[in-house]
């Protein structure tokens, strides 16, 4: 019963070296591909989209802005004192953003291709094929599987909110912070040398016996750089500390 008891702790071999496990020699280029092509084939169609909404005028403030950190920031001001005969308000409202960098983003587009929508949509899609590949490789380090990586990567990439987030391009600034608190996480990975995979001979005794990389304090700076980025894209990335620190805890 002691031998018996003693095979049973025993910590395999395979699991001093966590990481995703490739089902064959071709599934990782082939789940690629399926991602990019899946993603592609999705959201496509909103390369003519063209303007809605608050995209004319936020191109119209494009023409008459110029490239100061108040001209960026007021870019994407509303003041409906000069809508008020449009709007139903009986009061002028005045919504304000704190959005530069995805501001700059846009303009830059709108700047160097003389107002196309067309490259402007094209970059939305384009993000979005960046955050569902961040999404997949994230997802295949946490389960170790390439299959179940795709598989959270297309249900990124097709979520159908995300449908409105392609190709409305007011909300380009939160597909740019999609992206940017994403790969702020995947190199924090990098940076702190968190192993990302679920076992089952993971426990406390870990902590006793594996030591603490020690952090790289140069991708942690790229880290920050990318997080406050993602900050003034959109407020939303205020959530990235807590994030971080629950993968702390967890690995």
């Amino acid at each position: 019963m002691n031998a018996a008891g003693s095979e049973m702790t025993e910590r395999p071999p395979d699991a001093q070296a966590p990481g995703p496990a490739p089902n064959s020699r071709h599934a990782l280029p082939v789940a690629l591909g399926v991602l990019v092509a899946g993603t592609l084939l999705a959201h496509v169609w909103s390369l003519g989209d063209g303007l809605a909404l608050d995209d004319h005028w936020h191109f119209h403030s494009f023409q008459r802005a110029g490239w100061s950190l108040g001209d960026l920031l007021d870019a994407t001001t509303i003041d409906t004192r000069e809508l008020v005969s449009l709007w139903w308000q009986e009061q002028p409202v005045r919504f304000v953003y704190a959005r530069p960098v995805a501001v700059a983003l846009l303009k830059g587009i709108y700047q160097f291709t003389g107002g196309s929508t067309f490259v402007a949509h094209a970059v939305s899609l384009l993000l979005h094929l960046a955050a569902a590949l961040l999404v997949f490789w994230l997802a295949r380090a946490l389960i170790r599987s390439t299959g179940w990586g795709l598989v959270a990567g297309l249900a990124f990439a097709l979520y159908p909110h995300a449908v409105y987030a392609v190709s409305w391009l007011a909300a380009q600034n939160i597909i740019l912070q999609t992206v940017l608190m994403l790969a702020a996480l995947a190199l924090y990975v990098r940076a702190s040398g968190l192993v990302l995979a679920v076992s089952p001979w993971d426990g406390p005794d870990r902590l006793q016996t594996e030591q603490v990389p020690a952090m790289r304090w140069g991708l942690l700076a790229v880290v920050i750089i990318l997080w406050v980025a993602a900050l003034f894209s959109r407020e939303n990335a205020i959530m990235l500390p807590g994030v971080i620190v629950a993968f702390d805890l967890a690995y």
